[in-house]
């Protein structure tokens, strides 16, 4: 038996017509080639990591039209740049190209010998490189260079870039600062230029990065993050959104409540007067004063020009007569209505749409309105300059003035004001008060304008002489006049509590502290009447603003005594400490609380 006897004795089979006798098919002669072939070229296939090359003759040899069509595809993706498109796909370049999907496709895999990821990859890498070596681009991110080349991620920027560079983006720049080395990706594919015609073959385009490009993938990115992990960014987002919403609520009171009157020309040198009785439980101040005040003080301390008295005047009625209208009448009751003179609008600044502000309440029987007020009465404001109004069915009183709406942040929430001279005047409704200097209103304020240069402490000791000229005798022995009033400025606190781990939580609480033991000590005071409490709420019982809180300085002892707690230790302290100083500063003993710090 020969060898082919012997490899195929399988396949052996009779002819029809001779017996015995044992002949070959043609067809295992090919089939002995072909294994023959395989086995040859499993033999001679390189190593895994060895690139493979197919035999050139194997290879099919694409037409001239084809390559030039490869050639042109290199072209114009270096100078149109489409591969910055972080969305580009095969169909959408094939449109930008005018070309079908299959055609380029077939250009990509058979001119150049890649994928179509591949190829716009490695002209992105390629971008990478040229703006990392192009000092213009220092100031741009490895992130906001990607970015710009048309990679829609940070990972799959670094994973590309390490597989056709073989080093990360960060390892390359750093190399490249050091030794400068010329770049070559290895697998980025550049035949020969065909040039087809005699159009001179465009040189790179050195277009400047776009910015707005760089700006929506920024967007992109963050929208596809959050939109991947939903409640992750809902919960993020929405905590977020309560913490800009909570900073700005914060910021609007604390700018509100810290805008009081601020807006008033001379508000650093308006003082309120105010009396002072000493007595057998302690010595207390009030905003209230004699009706005579003023005029003695006109007398007495000529130097001060700006000199006013200013009374609440609640809960008054007023009517309206509506003329031509069956002499029907309007009846209204105003709660923020005041007595006071025409010096007072020049101490403090009105904005006046109608009237002298100098002369409006010179007269009685005369007053001003605010313009809400104006349109109220009479239904439109510019119309109510000389109305009557009849103030609680016993005088008419003649609309002089308009002014503005008054802000919010003002302790004058002026409506209507009343002149003076109405007060006093024979037949007013304080006309046998108008020379008592023993009587006092607690809603009569006054207020005056410190003349410049006139010392504080002195103008109180004439002040306090003045109390006893006018005052009749016994009241003149504990009674006085005196500016308002001592300000804290600034409190230091000492804190010994031992170890401790985060001194910004201390430094809150203890002024936390110091801000409840100011209202305690100074502002705190429940009285009661008849049995009852008289104070129902905060409008009538008071509160310290944030405009009364002083600076406070903490220093915190370090030392290693065990941790002993913070609490409250800066509340109990706080009232001796003020008035041990209170004491330094006035002679005075309080033994009192609360008490009144305009009476210091």
């Amino acid at each position: 038996m020969d060898v082919l006897d012997a490899l195929f004795s399988r396949g052996l089979y009779l002819l029809p017509g001779s017996v015995g006798t044992l002949a070959y098919n043609p067809f295992y002669f090919l089939l002995a080639i072909l294994s023959i072939w395989t086995a040859a070229i499993a033999f001679l296939r390189p190593e895994a990591n060895s690139r493979s090359v197919t035999p050139s003759f194997f290879k099919p040899v694409p037409p001239l039209e084809l390559k030039q069509k490869g050639v042109w595809l290199q072209k114009v993706l270096k100078i149109k740049r489409y591969y910055q498109d972080p969305d580009l796909n095969l169909r959408s370049l094939a449109e930008k190209l005018d070309l079908h999907p299959n055609e380029l496709s077939r250009i990509i895999n058979t001119v150049l010998k890649k994928s179509f990821n591949d190829l716009i990859n490695e002209y992105r890498v390629g971008e990478v490189v040229r703006k990392m070596q192009d000092p213009a681009y220092d100031h741009i991110t490895l992130l906001g260079i990607a970015l710009e080349s048309g990679f829609n991620s940070q990972s799959t920027f670094t994973r590309i870039f390490k597989n056709t560079t073989g080093k990360s983006p960060l390892e390359y720049k750093n190399n490249q600062k050091k030794d400068c080395p010329s770049y070559n990706l290895g697998s980025y594919y550049r035949p020969t230029t065909l040039i087809s015609n005699h159009e001179t073959t465009p040189g790179w385009s050195h277009v400047k990065s776009n910015r707005n490009l760089m700006l929506k993938n920024y967007f992109k990115t963050a929208w596809r993050n959050l939109m991947r992990n939903k409640s992750y960014a809902t919960i993020n987002v929405t905590g977020l959104a309560i913490g800009i919403a909570a900073c700005l609520l914060i910021f609007l009171i604390v700018q509100f409540e810290t805008s009081f009157d601020n807006y008033h020309t001379h508000k650093d040198r308006i003082y309120r007067i105010v009396t002072v009785n000493s007595g057998p439980d302690g010595t207390h101040a009030g905003p209230g004063t004699p009706l005579p005040l003023t005029e003695g003080m006109r007398l007495d301390f000529p130097k001060i020009k700006q000199l006013a008295n200013i009374m609440k005047n609640d809960g008054s009625h007023y009517v309206v007569g509506a003329a031509g209208n069956g002499g029907l009448l309007k009846k209204f009751k105003v709660d923020l209505a005041y007595y006071t003179e025409p010096e007072f609008f020049r101490i403090f600044d009105f904005k006046w749409l109608a009237g002298d502000k100098n002369t409006a309440l010179t007269e009685p029987n005369t007053m001003v309105l605010s313009r809400d007020e104006a349109d109220k009465f009479f239904g439109d404001w510019h119309t109510a300059m000389g109305k009557i109004v009849r103030y609680e069915n016993k005088r008419d009183l003649k609309v002089t003035g308009i002014i503005e709406r008054t802000p919010v942040n003002t302790d004058f929430p002026m409506k209507l004001a009343i002149s003076w001279v109405t007060l006093l005047e024979k037949g007013g409704d304080l006309n046998g008060n108008a020379k008592d200097w023993v009587s006092i209103f607690s809603d009569k304020h006054t207020y005056m304008i410190l003349p410049t240069g006139t010392n504080e402490k002195r103008l109180n000791t004439d002040l306090a002489a003045f109390a006893k000229k006018y005052v009749p005798a016994p009241y003149n022995k504990n009674e006085i006049f005196q500016l308002q009033a001592i300000k804290i400025d600034k409190v230091w606190v000492v804190v010994d509590c031992g170890w401790y781990v985060n001194p910004d939580i201390i430094k809150a609480q203890v002024e936390g502290s110091v801000l409840m033991a100011l209202g305690a000590a100074t502002i705190h005071e429940i009285t009661f009447k008849d049995g009852m409490v008289e104070q129902r709420n905060f409008y009538d019982y008071k509160m310290p603003r944030i405009t009364d809180m002083p600076l406070t300085e903490v220093h915190i002892m370090d030392n290693d005594e065990n941790a002993g707690g913070m609490g409250e230790p800066g509340f109990p302290a706080f009232a001796p400490a003020l008035t041990n100083a209170i004491f330094d500063l006035t002679g005075k003993r309080i033994r009192k609380l609360p008490f009144d710090m305009t009476a210091v």
